[in-house]
């Protein structure tokens, strides 16, 4: 009879945890209560991922009970207000991981509120849950040097962004040879440089980085002699 309790027990843990759909990449505020809307009973704290504009970022939400109804993803400028649909899905009633690629309208730059919204429909209502996460949305810059941006798809950070200080920021390319990375203020300015010599058999390089790094930058990577190029918040 124990190992039945336990079961019963974990599942009843697990649903009280995440009752319904959340966000997974990027990552959720801390704490939030989906059932309290606009974004969980969480204020905007520090972004979980950061895109340039004009750029697709690719986000994803877990369903652990699954449900006739659909999804709203909007997005905000000001804070968990005054919310704008960038897109809309028709829930599968299947439970599982859901992928989907946006884009912000070109006139969004900054801080951005990202919020999903489950709806769940019955015969009589329409119940509705909410998990908010937080962007920062860059102009792409102008520089001569980090203006050259090719591939930026081809470069991936393998890391925790915000980058954590004292910890190695790690990056692999899908395509080509990682050459040079290099480090920017948003202004252009050069604040780390060093050439990479070798890959890991995963074909992703660690690289150590100064802690005296903070704030928002940019992180050039050379990849068989074309710039890719990202933003990278360092806490």
């Amino acid at each position: 009879m124990k190992p039945f309790f336990i079961i019963f027990a974990m599942l009843i843990i697990a649903n009280q945890i995440y009752p319904h759909a959340h966000w997974v990449q990027p990552l959720p505020r801390a704490g939030e209560n989906i059932k309290v809307g606009p974004c969980g009973g969480k204020l905007p704290g520090i972004p979980a991922d950061t895109v340039f504009t004009g750029d697709t970022l690719t986000v994803k939400w877990n369903e652990y009970i699954n449900h006739n109804g659909y999804y709203i993803v909007s997005y905000s400028t000001r804070p968990d207000s005054n919310f704008k649909e960038i897109l809309r899905a028709t829930d599968t009633a299947v439970n599982g991981t859901w992928t989907r690629k946006i884009v912000f309208p070109d006139s969004v730059t900054g801080k951005v509120s990202l919020q999903v919204i489950q709806a769940m429909v019955t015969t009589t209502s329409t119940t509705y849950y909410y998990s908010c996460t937080d962007v920062l949305v860059l102009s792409k810059p102008t520089t001569s040097e980090t203006s050259t941006i090719s591939q930026p798809a081809s470069l991936r950070i393998l890391s925790a962004n915000p980058h954590e200080p004292g910890t190695p920021l790690i990056l692999a390319a899908s395509k080509g040879k990682i050459e040079k990375v290099v480090i920017y203020e948003i202004s252009g300015k050069i604040v780390y440089s060093t050439s990479v010599s070798s890959a890991s058999s995963s074909g992703s390089v660690s690289v150590a980085l100064p802690n005296s790094l903070t704030g928002i930058k940019l992180i050039s990577v050379t990849i068989d002699g074309k710039k890719s190029t990202k933003p990278l918040i360092f806490r």
